[in-house]
Protein backbone atom coordinates (compact mmCIF):
# COMPACT_ATOMS: atom_id res chain seq x y z
CA UNK A 1 0.00 0.00 0.00
CA UNK A 2 2.84 2.39 0.88
CA UNK A 3 4.60 1.59 -2.41
CA UNK A 4 1.39 2.30 -4.32
CA UNK A 5 0.86 5.67 -2.62
CA UNK A 6 4.49 6.62 -3.37
CA UNK A 7 3.93 5.68 -7.00
CA UNK A 8 0.74 7.79 -7.16
CA UNK A 9 2.55 10.70 -5.51
CA UNK A 10 5.43 10.36 -7.99
CA UNK A 11 3.00 10.39 -10.92
CA UNK A 12 1.25 13.44 -9.47
CA UNK A 13 4.55 15.32 -9.23
CA UNK A 14 5.42 14.41 -12.83
CA UNK A 15 2.02 15.57 -14.00
CA UNK A 16 2.38 18.85 -12.10
CA UNK A 17 5.86 19.49 -13.50
CA UNK A 18 4.67 18.71 -17.02
CA UNK A 19 1.77 21.14 -16.66
CA UNK A 20 4.08 23.78 -15.21
CA UNK A 21 6.44 23.41 -18.18
CA UNK A 22 3.50 23.74 -20.59
CA UNK A 23 2.16 26.84 -18.85
CA UNK A 24 5.62 28.43 -18.76
CA UNK A 25 6.41 27.54 -22.37
CA UNK A 26 3.01 28.61 -23.67
CA UNK A 27 2.94 31.90 -21.78
CA UNK A 28 -0.27 31.69 -19.80
CA UNK A 29 -2.62 34.41 -20.97
CA UNK A 30 -0.70 35.23 -24.15
CA UNK A 31 -2.51 36.01 -27.38
CA UNK A 32 -3.39 33.00 -29.48
CA UNK A 33 -1.65 34.71 -32.39
CA UNK A 34 1.42 36.24 -30.71
CA UNK A 35 2.04 39.80 -31.79
CA UNK A 36 -1.27 40.11 -33.62
CA UNK A 37 -3.05 42.01 -30.82
CA UNK A 38 -0.96 45.20 -30.85
CA UNK A 39 -1.00 45.36 -34.66
CA UNK A 40 -4.77 44.88 -34.70
CA UNK A 41 -5.27 47.62 -32.13
CA UNK A 42 -3.08 50.05 -34.07
CA UNK A 43 -4.96 49.27 -37.29
CA UNK A 44 -8.24 50.44 -35.73
CA UNK A 45 -7.09 52.98 -33.13
CA UNK A 46 -7.71 56.06 -35.31
CA UNK A 47 -11.27 55.04 -36.21
CA UNK A 48 -12.08 54.15 -32.60
CA UNK A 49 -10.61 57.43 -31.38
CA UNK A 50 -12.74 59.31 -33.93
CA UNK A 51 -15.82 57.48 -32.59
CA UNK A 52 -14.91 58.40 -28.99
CA UNK A 53 -14.50 62.06 -29.99
CA UNK A 54 -17.79 62.14 -31.91
CA UNK A 55 -20.50 64.19 -30.16
CA UNK A 56 -22.87 61.94 -28.24
CA UNK A 57 -25.90 62.86 -30.37
CA UNK A 58 -24.12 61.61 -33.53
CA UNK A 59 -22.28 58.64 -32.01
CA UNK A 60 -24.92 55.97 -32.74
CA UNK A 61 -24.94 56.72 -36.48
CA UNK A 62 -21.14 56.76 -36.60
CA UNK A 63 -21.05 53.44 -34.69
CA UNK A 64 -23.46 51.82 -37.17
CA UNK A 65 -21.32 53.03 -40.08
CA UNK A 66 -18.21 51.71 -38.32
CA UNK A 67 -19.79 48.26 -37.89
CA UNK A 68 -20.93 48.22 -41.52
CA UNK A 69 -17.48 49.20 -42.80
CA UNK A 70 -15.10 47.55 -40.30
CA UNK A 71 -17.35 44.74 -39.07
CA UNK A 72 -15.70 41.56 -37.90
CA UNK A 73 -12.18 42.87 -38.45
CA UNK A 74 -12.51 45.58 -35.83
CA UNK A 75 -14.40 43.97 -32.96
CA UNK A 76 -11.32 42.15 -31.68
CA UNK A 77 -9.56 45.50 -31.41
CA UNK A 78 -12.58 47.42 -30.11
CA UNK A 79 -13.34 45.04 -27.26
CA UNK A 80 -9.88 45.66 -25.81
CA UNK A 81 -10.86 49.26 -25.07
CA UNK A 82 -13.09 50.17 -22.14
CA UNK A 83 -14.03 53.72 -23.10
CA UNK A 84 -17.63 54.30 -22.02
CA UNK A 85 -18.17 56.13 -25.32
CA UNK A 86 -17.74 52.79 -27.11
CA UNK A 87 -20.82 51.23 -25.51
CA UNK A 88 -22.89 52.48 -28.41
CA UNK A 89 -20.51 50.63 -30.76
CA UNK A 90 -21.06 47.32 -28.97
CA UNK A 91 -24.81 47.90 -29.03
CA UNK A 92 -24.47 48.40 -32.81
CA UNK A 93 -22.58 45.10 -33.03
CA UNK A 94 -25.55 43.39 -31.35
CA UNK A 95 -27.55 44.10 -34.52
CA UNK A 96 -25.06 42.13 -36.67
CA UNK A 97 -26.17 38.87 -38.26
CA UNK A 98 -23.05 36.95 -37.20
CA UNK A 99 -23.63 35.38 -33.78
CA UNK A 100 -19.91 35.59 -33.00
CA UNK A 101 -20.04 39.38 -33.26
CA UNK A 102 -23.07 39.44 -30.96
CA UNK A 103 -21.23 37.16 -28.53
CA UNK A 104 -18.16 39.42 -28.44
CA UNK A 105 -20.32 42.52 -28.08
CA UNK A 106 -22.15 40.96 -25.13
CA UNK A 107 -18.79 40.14 -23.57
CA UNK A 108 -17.61 43.72 -23.92
CA UNK A 109 -20.83 45.18 -22.51
CA UNK A 110 -20.75 42.69 -19.64
CA UNK A 111 -17.17 43.72 -18.85
CA UNK A 112 -18.24 47.36 -18.89
CA UNK A 113 -21.12 46.59 -16.52
CA UNK A 114 -23.69 47.97 -18.97
CA UNK A 115 -27.03 46.74 -17.63
CA UNK A 116 -28.89 48.40 -20.52
CA UNK A 117 -28.02 45.24 -22.49
CA UNK A 118 -30.32 43.09 -20.34
CA UNK A 119 -33.37 43.24 -22.67
CA UNK A 120 -31.22 42.24 -25.65
CA UNK A 121 -29.58 39.44 -23.66
CA UNK A 122 -33.06 38.25 -22.67
CA UNK A 123 -34.07 38.05 -26.35
CA UNK A 124 -30.86 36.17 -27.18
CA UNK A 125 -31.88 33.35 -24.82
CA UNK A 126 -33.88 32.10 -27.83
CA UNK A 127 -30.91 32.20 -30.25
CA UNK A 128 -30.37 28.95 -32.19
CA UNK A 129 -26.65 28.70 -31.23
CA UNK A 130 -26.10 27.25 -27.73
CA UNK A 131 -22.94 29.30 -27.08
CA UNK A 132 -24.90 32.47 -27.79
CA UNK A 133 -27.70 31.42 -25.43
CA UNK A 134 -25.12 30.57 -22.77
CA UNK A 135 -23.42 33.97 -23.10
CA UNK A 136 -26.78 35.74 -22.95
CA UNK A 137 -27.69 33.84 -19.78
CA UNK A 138 -24.28 34.60 -18.25
CA UNK A 139 -24.73 38.31 -18.98
CA UNK A 140 -28.16 38.23 -17.36
CA UNK A 141 -26.73 36.40 -14.36
CA UNK A 142 -23.86 38.81 -13.88
CA UNK A 143 -25.69 42.07 -14.57
CA UNK A 144 -29.10 41.15 -13.12
CA UNK A 145 -30.93 44.10 -11.67
CA UNK A 146 -34.15 43.59 -9.69
CA UNK A 147 -35.65 46.58 -11.50
CA UNK A 148 -35.28 44.56 -14.71
CA UNK A 149 -37.90 42.14 -13.37
CA UNK A 150 -40.53 44.72 -14.21
CA UNK A 151 -39.72 44.62 -17.92
CA UNK A 152 -38.36 41.14 -18.67
CA UNK A 153 -40.34 37.97 -19.05
CA UNK A 154 -43.66 39.76 -19.07
CA UNK A 155 -42.97 41.03 -15.56
CA UNK A 156 -42.53 37.45 -14.31
CA UNK A 157 -38.89 36.65 -15.08
CA UNK A 158 -38.62 33.72 -12.63
CA UNK A 159 -41.48 31.87 -14.31
CA UNK A 160 -40.15 32.70 -17.78
CA UNK A 161 -36.66 31.42 -16.91
CA UNK A 162 -38.09 28.22 -15.41
CA UNK A 163 -40.07 27.64 -18.60
CA UNK A 164 -37.04 28.42 -20.78
CA UNK A 165 -34.82 26.07 -18.74
CA UNK A 166 -37.40 23.31 -19.21
CA UNK A 167 -37.11 23.68 -22.99
CA UNK A 168 -33.31 24.00 -23.03
CA UNK A 169 -31.52 21.03 -24.58
CA UNK A 170 -27.96 22.13 -23.84
CA UNK A 171 -26.64 21.14 -20.42
CA UNK A 172 -24.38 24.19 -19.97
CA UNK A 173 -27.07 26.68 -20.91
CA UNK A 174 -29.53 24.92 -18.61
CA UNK A 175 -27.10 25.16 -15.69
CA UNK A 176 -26.65 28.91 -16.24
CA UNK A 177 -30.43 29.32 -16.48
CA UNK A 178 -30.80 27.44 -13.18
CA UNK A 179 -28.23 29.79 -11.58
CA UNK A 180 -30.09 32.77 -13.04
CA UNK A 181 -33.37 31.50 -11.58
CA UNK A 182 -31.71 31.35 -8.16
CA UNK A 183 -30.32 34.85 -8.62
CA UNK A 184 -33.76 36.18 -9.57
CA UNK A 185 -35.31 34.49 -6.53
Amino acid sequence: MVARSRWVCFLGVLLFLGAARFVHAKGWGDDVNPGAGPALIEAHRAALLALVKTPEAERAAVAQAFVAKQGADAIEAAKRFRNPELRVLFHAYLAAEDWKLKHRALHALETMGDATVLPTAWELLEHPVPRMREKAALVLLKLWDPAAAKTLGGGKPAEAIAERAGREGNFHVRMVLDALAKRIA
